[in-house]
């Protein structure tokens, strides 16, 4: 018995790999119940072996979503429903992307928030959520988020970066099909006036629904405005390049940027007042609960 309990422990792990303890999530008791009647003995006139299997499992030795393995570049978080090795229903795959730091700023705080978004397992029963940290980059950003669109094929995805200026969530309302920034990316890079997709559109609205993620952030006292300009750097190329995949792929998958001000810290004169990274991860967290509503009205003129 030991032995069938060590197999279907493993078994749970590959399916759940960040889920909470093993033991927590199914009693020992209705376990073994369970799995007396969906692992006979060998002994048993209703063994049957297994079929070979040539199918073979990623490097890590885990197969994850049972038939798809991801990128190495994504990070899984999911929760399990309590008592239950199936969730009773499909869960929402939701894409989460963040920055690493650029310029002059040595913390990006959208990079501290998709990790402890991570760290969190913020599945929560409604969610199944990927979490990438781009690099601020123009040609590779834009790459990164292509595969990882294509690979996962969310149901949303909800792109994060700083405004070093702003003091409020800025829910950004539309894509530009521009670069055009005097700072060099981390590659070294300078684009000025540059169209990102030659025969792209001008532009893409954003598919999240803003209005209701301003007014349940405004509910939460959390500061909050929607912005008719999400930049010409690395940020609104991201944006764009995101809603351009998903627009001609046809998945229908809402998508939207959203800028964040820049973590708080001892305040010096002229320098804007900043945001408690806490508070900025209940905001995302908050905008992500607005995306099980049924789909509204377009958010746009």
């Amino acid at each position: 018995m030991q032995a069938v309990s060590a197999v279907n422990r493993e078994l749970f792990s590959s399916l759940f790999p960040l889920a909470p303890d093993f033991n927590l999530l199914l009693p020992a008791a209705s376990f073994q119940t369970k799995q007396a009647d969906h692992f006979p003995a060998r002994h048993s006139p209703h063994y049957r072996p297994c079929p070979a299997s040539d199918k073979k499992l990623p490097d890590d030795g885990k197969l994850l979503h049972g038939r798809r393995h991801l990128p190495d570049d994504v990070a899984v978080a999911a929760r399990a429903e309590t008592g239950s090795l199936q969730p009773r229903r499909a869960l929402m795959k939701i894409l989460v992307t963040g920055f690493r730091p650029f310029g002059k700023h040595g913390v990006n705080p959208s990079e501290q928030i998709v990790e402890t978004l991570r760290k969190e397992a913020l599945a929560r029963h409604y969610f199944q959520l990927y979490t990438a940290v781009l690099p601020t980059q123009y040609a590779a950003s834009g790459a990164q988020i292509r595969r990882l669109i294509r690979r996962i094929r969310p149901a949303a995805v909800l792109c994060l970066g700083l405004a070093a200026t702003r003091t409020t969530i800025s829910l950004e309302r539309v894509a530009l099909n521009l670069d055009d920034d005097a700072l060099p990316d981390t590659a070294s890079r300078v684009r000025r006036g540059r169209r990102i997709l030659r025969k792209g559109p001008a532009a893409y609205w954003s598919t999240l629904p803003l209005e209701r993620m301003r007014a349940s952030l405004e509910q939460r006292g959390i500061p909050a405005s929607i912005s008719n300009s999400a930049g010409a750097y690395v940020c609104n190329h991201v944006f764009y390049v995101a809603r351009h995949e998903i627009e001609t792929s046809g998945s229908g998958a809402r998508c939207g940027f959203i800028h964040v001000p820049p973590l708080q810290r001892r305040a010096k004169a002229g320098a804007p007042a900043g945001m408690p990274l806490p508070r900025m991860v209940e905001a995302v967290r908050c905008c992500l609960e607005a995306l099980r509503a049924p789909r509204p009205s377009a958010d746009r003129p």
